[in-house]
């Protein structure tokens, strides 16, 4: 990470009173800077510096008692922890956290207890719609009876199709944690999770929890120092984010005529905005078309980008994304346009 971008980035969060929307702009322009295009990249720390500062009073947390992590590894495991207990913007928090992480090693030994104390104050402050997450004491009572061990052959998407059309949330709890009982499988069942999430944005006014629940599956696929007990709960709420959004969520009855990408996202049209998404995965131009439009939504001032470009800053740019993950940051840039 470029240091002189990173202490920009802590300076400018450490403004706040805690940690939201501008602070998660912030990382997601340093992380577009790891491994995404270079202007994009440019552009996004440029549009987050001028958002205003994040709000709120200064909550006290039992967490600020704690020793502070000496390493970026202990910083992320920690917050990631912390996340889990106040899980109402899962994703939001989690991206953050390995944010914060990789500025750890940029930031003074007094920054960092600064740093943490505005990330705890930011999640305390976190409100959702009800039901649209789950407490960790929900999960443990949900699958207290599950065996311990489960069928270990090799995971296939396919288990977890039933999930959107599950009942009730302890059912599909009870389906997800099945699957989790394998350390092997936890990257895998994250992925499937993302994969689901995405086909809710855009459909209605849960399109906020599904981007949520797949920046968060995203992250878990590589949960780098965080132990697998931690991941496969983390998980869990993920799952739980992506059956509240799936399960309320519409198919549009819009006709998606053929649009070009950049005519689907400056009209706002989601359906559209999808299925140029995906057309543009499969003939090798995401990276062509996608960043340009995103620099005009960052011009216009509103903060409405700052999901759909955390979701693209998990694609390095030297892959396409998967056809769905396409399609969601695509209508999520549909939408931004709206607001915007």
């Amino acid at each position: 990470m470029n240091h002189l971008a990173a202490r920009h980035a802590i300076s400018a969060i450490l403004t706040g009173q805690a940690s939201h929307t501008r602070a998660l702009a912030l990382v997601t322009a340093l992380r577009l800077a790891d491994h995404g295009p270079s202007a994009l990249a440019d552009a996004t720390l440029a549009a987050a510096l001028v958002l205003p500062a994040d709000s709120g009073p200064l909550r006290p947390h039992p967490a600020n008692q704690e020793p502070v992590p000496a390493t970026g590894d202990g910083c992320w495991t920690s917050l990631a922890r912390r996340c889990g207990e106040q899980p109402a913007h899962l994703g939001h928090g989690l991206a953050l956290a390995a944010g914060l992480a990789r500025l750890w090693p940029s930031a003074t030994p007094d920054e960092r207890p600064l740093l943490r104390t505005r990330y705890l104050s930011g999640l305390l402050q976190t409100t959702a719609p009800l039901g649209s997450y789950a407490t960790r004491d929900q999960l443990r009572a949900a699958t207290r009876d599950l065996p311990t061990s489960a069928d270990e052959g090799p995971f296939t998407a396919a288990a977890l199709a039933d999930l959107p059309h599950m009942p009730q949330a302890s059912d599909a709890h009870r389906l997800v944690a099945a699957l989790l009982t394998d350390a092997g499988r936890l990257a895998p069942v994250a992925s499937a999770v993302a994969t689901i999430a995405c086909r809710a944005v855009g459909s209605g006014s849960r399109s906020p929890q599904a981007e949520d629940a797949i920046l968060a599956a995203l992250l878990l696929r590589h949960p780098g120092a965080l132990p697998p007990e931690d991941q496969a709960l983390l998980i869990l709420q993920a799952a739980h984010q992506a059956w509240w959004a799936t399960s309320g969520s519409r198919p549009s009855e819009e006709i998606a005529a053929d649009m070009t990408l950049a005519e689907a996202v400056r009209s706002s049209r989601v359906v559209n905005a999808r299925r140029a998404g995906r057309r543009a995965v499969a003939e090798g131009r995401f990276w062509t078309e996608v960043p340009p439009l995103a620099q005009e939504i960052l011009s216009h001032g509103s903060s409405g980008w700052v999901r759909p470009l955390a979701l693209l800053a998990e694609v390095p740019v030297d892959h396409q994304p998967p056809p769905e993950l396409a399609a969601a940051i695509c209508a999520g840039l549909a939408r931004a346009w709206a607001v915007a």
